[in-house]
């Protein structure tokens, strides 16, 4: 009798801790969609290590395209326009305009099908009940965990009626916050006007740079092409992997981009041939890491928010592929 009694009442804790989980996912999706989908204004500031940053956002999602103007209200003067598959950056003090072609990656975190699919296997969730307050908005605080040492902690706090991220902390295993965005006032209108998601700096008169592939001749293809990550940190899959451009490189730099669903890992490799060999040097800055090392005759550099240990390991897997 005892024993199907504690059957039973183990069977009820694990069928609630599923729907627990189960409602902590479906939080994590709506919040993904709002993220791109939500018109908004706001000002939210920006911890990064020393480094705070004060920001104006406004965002508006009309006839499925995504809008974006990011306005820095402290420091340097800057504004970043996200439209029409291109992303603008606009520096009034250096009177320069950078164009890029628009990964994707605004503000706040979106997320592919494929990276949530991804997220279970090395990150748990929980959902806690209402009790937080951001912006003067109800939110509720989401916690993504990781089940490993190679990636950090998430605590997002979601407004109870929309799911946007209203504050986002980037957390170490010992709850220390490494970065943190937070907003302090946020609207979310019906429309958002057309010259508050437009430049406000008149910049016909700056030089604009568009960032384009490097020529890679067949040369440095050939010596470059036959390298490979060999077994990344468990759970970081390639997502991407181009040539690049990289002020004081001498020639194009292979660059991959590696993710686990929530954080990526940058990695960039040229050829070193004749130099010497110089030690690793490792950096933290809130919650980035950069490694660069000298390896294999290759110079490489990895910068990602992961820990160390991770980015040291990115490093250390890079590899030259047999010939076939």
């Amino acid at each position: 009798m005892l024993t199907r009694t504690c059957g039973a009442l183990a069977g009820l804790l694990l069928s609630g801790a599923a729907a627990a989980e189960s409602v902590a996912w479906e939080w994590l999706g709506r919040m993904n969609e709002a993220v791109r989908t939500q018109t908004y204004v706001g000002t939210a500031v920006l911890r990064s290590g020393k480094r705070i940053d004060t920001l104006l956002i406004h965002h508006a999602f009309v006839d499925g395209v995504e809008r974006e103007r990011v306005v820095s209200l402290s420091g340097a003067q800057r504004e970043v326009i996200r439209a029409g598959g291109e992303v603008q950056v606009i520096l009034p003090e250096q009177r320069l305009v950078v164009i890029e072609r628009d990964q994707g990656r605004g503000l706040l975190p979106q997320l592919s099908e494929s990276a949530l699919a991804r997220i279970a296997q090395h990150y748990a969730l929980e959902l806690h009940d209402p009790e937080g307050r951001v912006a003067n908005r109800n939110t509720r605080e989401l916690r993504i965990d990781p089940r490993d040492e190679w990636r950090w902690g998430y605590r997002i706090q979601l407004d109870e009626q929309t799911a946007m991220p209203l504050e986002l902390r980037i957390v170490a295993p010992d709850q220390s916050v490494l970065e943190q965005i937070q907003f302090v006032t946020v609207d979310f209108p019906d429309v958002v006007a057309e010259d508050a998601l437009s430049a406000e700096a008149d910049s016909s008169g700056y030089a604009v740079v568009r960032s384009r592939p490097p020529h890679v001749d067949g040369q440095a293809r050939a010596m470059l092409s036959g390298w490979e990550v060999a077994s990344p940190p468990p759970g970081f899959r390639l997502s991407a992997r181009n040539w690049t451009s990289v002020p004081g490189a001498d020639g194009p730099v292979a660059h991959w981009v590696f993710s686990d669903g929530l954080a990526s890992v940058s990695l960039y490799a040229t050829s070193a041939d004749g130099q010497d060999d110089l030690p690793e040097a490792r950096m933290a800055s809130g919650a980035v890491s950069t490694v660069r090392r000298m390896h294999q005759q290759m110079q490489v550099t990895v910068m990602g928010e992961v820990p160390v240990r991770t980015a040291r390991r990115f490093a250390a897997g890079l590899q030259r592929v047999p010939a076939p």
